[in-house]
């Protein structure tokens, strides 16, 4: 092989290698700026309240979540279930305030969703608690006796506990599609008559 041969053959290997750099360059560069674009463009679903509310159309109170999106970004196909302790998805009698098709929570919007019946709720404590429940309130996690803002003692005669009931969980998807999901404990906060 002469010198220009070998010269020829030096250089295309160098223009290989410098190609596959290239490419594999370009392609990094690329899933850097997906994963930007992802970072940026992920709704952020929080369930902020539990509280109890009627609704126009509903023949009872239901307890009613507050969802906050903390994201500049539009969390679409919101869906909300009931994980009972047991992690089974439990069905409750929808409310008639909620829309039967999808919705999407705009960037840093709130939404109020009628979840559960308290009829059926209180069914669900029963069940685990074995008496009928005075119910007090919602709330993500279990009331701590020595902190003063957890201090919602009724009286002398009754004194508040907290008991976890299940999980609420939220899926939803971004605008480029990517599926989400988050899950918050929920605790029911009862009362109880001390004899």
């Amino acid at each position: 092989m002469n010198k220009i041969g070998v010269v020829g053959a030096v250089i295309g290997i160098i223009g290989v290698v410098f190609g596959i750099w290239e490419h594999y360059e370009k392609a990094k560069y690329q899933n850097d700026l997906d994963e930007l674009l992802r970072e940026h463009n992920t709704p952020h679903i929080l369930v902020e309240k539990a509280l109890t509310k009627q609704w126009l159309g509903d023949n009872e109170p239901y307890l009613t979540i507050f969802l906050k999106n903390r994201s500049n970004e539009i969390a679409k196909n919101l869906k909300v279930q009931f994980l009972n302790l047991q992690g089974k998805v439990q069905k409750f009698t929808p409310s008639k305030a909620v829309p039967n098709f999808s919705i999407s929570v705009g960037e840093n919007k709130s939404l109020l969703w009628p979840f559960a019946p308290i009829s059926e709720i209180k069914h669900i404590i029963l069940f685990s608690n074995n008496q009928e429940p005075s119910l007090v309130g919602f709330g993500f996690r279990p009331l701590n006796p020595f902190d003063s803002k957890d201090n919602i003692i009724v009286s002398k005669f009754h004194v508040v506990r907290s008991l976890p009931i299940g999980i609420i969980e939220c899926s939803y998807s971004s605008i480029l599609g990517a599926k989400l999901e988050k899950v918050f404990p929920l605790f029911v906060y009862i009362s109880d008559i001390n004899s």
